[in-house]
């Protein structure tokens, strides 16, 4: 258990560029709109690694 815990604490924290595209990923979910979201996360993630961190928000 205490590596998990050592690797949480090792996270980098996402970007704000990667809350935003959560935000707005969120949003489209909330429509239902499932397929558009994970386009938005997966092309965010080509451009910004810590878009994986955004997991947990």
């Amino acid at each position: 258990m205490k590596s998990e815990k050592n690797q949480e604490q090792n996270k980098p924290e996402p970007s704000e560029f990667a809350k935003r595209k959560k935000a707005e990923a969120d949003r489209l979910v909330e429509q239902f709109r499932f397929k558009d979201a994970l386009t938005i996360m997966q092309e965010a993630l080509t451009q910004d690694e810590t878009v994986v961190h955004t997991r947990t928000l």
